[in-house]
């Protein structure tokens, strides 16, 4: 009985000591793999800091360029119109009275020659 529970310490320590052996290595590749997520976190901040951070504040400046350029060409164009419709007024104005001052001098040269 002594033998059997002998051999059965035996066995017990060969499986602990397996046991352990197996967590230990288990523990280094984690500990690798932990380290490996690290640098692998640390590289994309990095990436996210220094490309496309800047890309959005690019894009967000961008935008804000297009939509003043937009503005502008919008109130340029309605100033345009209202200087169209300026002109168009003045020179109906001037016909106006350019047909006035004829009929004015039409009829008193008539006047004049009766």
């Amino acid at each position: 009985m002594q033998e059997v529970i002998s051999k059965n310490r035996n066995q017990v320590v060969k499986i602990k000591d397996i046991c352990t052996k197996y967590f230990e290595k288990n523990d280094e590749v984690m500990k690798t793999m932990q380290e490996k997520v690290r640098v692998v976190d640390s590289t994309f901040d990095e990436f996210m800091n220094n490309v496309v951070k800047p890309q959005q504040l690019g894009e967000a400046r961008l935008f804000t360029v297009e939509t003043r350029l937009k503005e502008e060409e919008d109130l340029r164009i309605v100033e345009i119109s209202h200087i169209k419709d300026v002109i168009k007024k003045l020179i109906f104005a001037i016909e106006q009275a350019n047909l006035t001052s004829r009929d004015t001098m039409s009829a008193s040269n008539l006047d004049s020659s009766n």
